[in-house]
């Protein structure tokens, strides 16, 4: 019976921690116009437009447009989605990443990005950690259609090392995807779009 007991337990025992990130395929969608559970910019002054982008199979497009009324000084500016609900426990020496799946059509030199912001408890060092997004430091996302990337959270400033240091409590993970102009221009160009596929947060 005891041998049976255990042979149960062992069943119901992930063997890796993964934390979902809500609407992750984004088949629900809020009163204004957002995914449930996001913050977008689907504001009057035009800095762009979050909607559905698969209705049957979910996702959520990003797209960079313009205001008509051109007396506006900023007609248009970057457009994003952010969620920054979740927390977490993360042991010591556990790794944490983001693994989505986007496609991203660039007008112009409109880049895309990927952020992310975290806050933890007063036990740790509030100048860490830094982060890393996949082979791209600053963030940017290269031009494809439906790849999977990981962005991992970096405790260490060098670098070299992605494994937490000491046991800590997030209270917030924040994970923020947009379109934004590139480096020489002020304004984004209409018609750039990004498509966030799916996302998936794993505490390994």
């Amino acid at each position: 019976m005891k041998t049976i007991l255990l042979f149960l337990m062992l069943l119901w025992t992930p063997t890796v921690i993964a934390q979902q990130y809500p609407n992750s395929q984004f088949k629900r969608w809020n009163e204004w116009g957002c995914p449930e559970d996001w913050n977008c910019n689907n504001d009057q002054d035009c800095k762009g437009k979050v909607r559905i982008a698969d209705k049957i199979n979910g996702g959520v497009l990003l797209e960079v447009q313009h205001c008509f009324d051109l007396k506006k000084t900023d007609r248009s500016n970057n457009v994003n989605i952010s969620y920054d609900e979740l927390t977490a426990k993360i042991n010591k020496g556990k790794k944490v990443t983001v693994r989505f799946q986007y496609s991203f059509t660039p007008k112009g030199s409109d880049q895309a990005y990927v952020k992310i912001d975290a806050d933890f408890d007063e036990e740790i060092n509030q100048s860490f950690p830094q982060f890393l997004y996949g082979t791209s430091k600053d963030g940017w996302l290269k031009p494809a259609q439906k790849i999977w990337m990981e962005c991992k959270l970096n405790f260490n400033p060098s670098g070299v090392n992605f494994i937490a240091p000491q046991h800590c409590f997030a209270n917030s993970i924040r994970t923020t995807f947009g379109i934004m102009p590139g480096k020489n221009d002020e304004d984004v160009t209409k018609g750039s779009q990004l498509t966030i596929h799916q996302i998936v947060l794993n505490i390994e």
